[in-house]
């Protein structure tokens, strides 16, 4: 998020990263979100993701072009010691995009098989 952030800085209002209409319909504090992603450094986001800044960025490239993502995620996203914070970074990232309720993208969690 802190490098789709960064791309549409950087982008005019013509070729916007974010859908900026879909944040102000559909989402609540954005804005401070947005700031403090902004403001983080990147060292610990590399350190707690395992990636690094160039591998976080060319990730954030490719999402910024694509027109319908999926993001599916299993139960190792949910059952991890942050699970919480997991699932609101994919939700986070798929409001960023304008891509709940929008025909070949969304959030998908993948569950086991009840019994």
């Amino acid at each position: 998020m802190k490098a789709l952030i960064a791309l549409d800085d950087g982008a005019g209002p013509a070729s916007a990263v974010l859908d900026h209409e879909f944040i102000v319909a559909h989402t609540n504090g954005f804005d401070a979100f947005a700031a403090d992603l902004r403001a983080a450094e990147w060292s610990p986001l590399e350190a707690a993701s395992g990636l690094s800044r160039d591998a976080l960025e060319s990730v954030a490239a490719a999402y910024a072009k694509s027109n319908a993502t999926i993001v599916s995620y299993g139960m190792g996203i949910t059952q991890h010691t942050f699970g919480v914070h997991n699932v609101q970074a994919i939700v986070n990232l798929a409001l960023s995009q304008g891509w709940l309720g929008k025909e070949h993208c969304g959030v998908v969690p993948i569950r086991g098989r009840l019994r």
